[in-house]
């Protein structure tokens, strides 16, 4: 049986798994991280834009309430100094108690001022919130020395509510005022000009700064919108590429190692040696393995087989090489020609000479039945065992086998031995068997034998 060399020594080629695998880890490892780093930014991002949405509307709020606690104080204080008496002629203080609570409140310009210089905010917004709280604290220093006024016409500080309100000291002129002159002056701090510029100034820097804080926040809204979204297309082509990185190592899964492993299973199915396969170098390793494996056992094959059906003393095949040799010529369609042999006085050999001589004498028979009836690259010379010998020709004439019969004869008496011979021809048999041809080769083997036997019966009598 023909197999291939050992491909020990070979060269495998190709990728190794660890060379193929470790860079896709750590590229799927670095695109995962790197979207989970992604994911943790866009929610610091959302974070981020929710702070800057409270705070500035905390610093909205507190400019908000700056207007509206001043304004709260000056409606109280001027509904209050426009209309000190009710019908009933009590002291109209419904007024003061809101004017009292509000003050209670922290939204007075130098408090919501204080907070600013706290805030994340821009020099301009602190100078807007500065102004109107200058303003407001102008209108608080005027709606108090009005109240002033009032109170030392119509005294409400008698009310525990509303002692907490902190009047200033009259000066000793204002003190000798009249009653009317104090109530006009009064109206004039509410109602005057300066007054009335501080209010418009509260209104109209707390609106300024307003607006400004509400530019500021859509900046940095748009700014943390734009980050994230650049953050969200980033993390689209991370794992647009991911996805290719993973289709990546399917197809080379699919081509270095699905597809060869298929070829292989295929290959081996066959019982024969595996031509050049394809893959990561773990799978050619297993194909040149596997042509190993397959060199081994067909070399072990041989040698059993060998064993088998080689007769050790004469290297001939043996009986059962030589049913064998039968079968598969008869199912090839050859017409066959079967010869049996008979080595005449091996026993008196082994007897007289010893098994030396009786083994050298079978080694003889065996050359001279190969050099006469062995055809070339056919094993077709038998030892049946003891002194038994076949020969199978295929498509063999009648004339062909009695010149190589003739030639036997001369070549017996050429070594000084003697050989019995009967043989068959299936042409000349009708509807031959195997078994008939074995049959009829042996019988004319045995007459043969007896009539050689019966001439050296005649010599001695004679």
């Amino acid at each position: 049986m023909n197999t291939p060399l050992a491909q020990k020594d070979q060269k495998v080629g190709g990728i190794t798994a660890n060379r193929l695998a470790i860079p896709i880890i750590i590229t799927i490892a670095i695109l995962l991280l790197l979207i989970v780093f992604l994911f943790i930014s866009i929610s610091r991002s959302s974070q981020q834009l929710s702070a800057v949405m409270e705070k500035y509307g905390e610093y909205t709020a507190d400019v908000n309430g700056l207007v509206a606690g001043s304004s709260k104080l000056s409606e109280t204080a001027t509904t209050f100094i426009l209309m000190p008496v009710a019908e009933n002629g009590e002291v109209n203080s419904g007024s003061l108690f809101g004017y009292a609570e509000e003050l209670k409140t922290d939204r007075r310009g130098p408090q919501v001022l204080k907070r600013f210089e706290e805030y994340d905010v821009s020099k301009e917004d602190r100078t807007y919130v500065a102004e109107a709280a200058k303003a407001a604290d102008n209108m608080l220093t005027s709606q108090l020395h009005a109240l002033a006024l009032m109170n030392s016409v119509y005294s409400f500080t008698n009310t525990p509510a509303l002692k907490a309100i902190p009047l200033p000291e009259l000066t000793p002129a204002e003190k000798k005022y009249s009653k009317e002159r104090k109530e006009t002056v009064a109206r004039q701090l509410v109602l005057g000009t300066e007054y009335a510029l501080n209010k418009q100034t509260v209104s109209v820097d707390a609106n300024a700064c307003t607006t400004n804080l509400q530019k500021e926040r859509t900046e940095k809204i748009g700014i943390a919108l734009g980050t994230v979204e650049k953050y969200r297309l980033i993390i689209s082509i991370v794992t647009i590429l991911l996805i290719l990185v993973l289709a990546l190592t399917f197809v080379l899964i699919y081509q270095q190692v699905l597809i060869p492993l298929r070829r292989i299973t295929q290959q081996i199915r066959t019982d024969q040696p595996l031509g050049r396969i394809q893959g990561l170098w773990e799978v050619r390793e297993m194909a040149i393995a596997y042509n190993n494996l397959l060199h081994r056992r067909n070399t072990l094959d041989s040698i059993l087989r060998s064993a088998a059906e080689t007769d050790t003393l004469t290297k001939l095949p043996n009986r059962y090489a030589f049913q064998q040799y039968l079968v598969e010529s008869n199912e090839q369609g050859f017409s066959l020609g079967v010869l049996l042999f008979d080595v005449n006085y091996l026993k008196k050999t082994n007897d007289t000479h010893g098994h030396a001589a009786g083994d050298e004498l079978l080694r003889q028979s065996a050359d001279c039945i190969s050099s006469c009836f062995g055809s070339a690259g056919e094993s077709n010379c038998f030892r049946l065992g003891g002194d038994e010998f076949a020969v199978v020709i295929k498509n063999p004439t009648m004339e062909v086998v009695n010149h190589e019969v003739q030639m036997f004869m001369m070549e017996q008496q050429r070594r000084q031995i003697s050989i019995s011979c009967g043989y068959a021809l299936a042409s000349e048999l009708s509807n031959p068997s195997l078994n008939e041809l074995i049959d009829t080769a042996d019988k004319r083997m045995y007459a043969q034998k007896r009539a050689m036997h019966e001439g050296e019966a005649d010599d001695s009598r004679l």
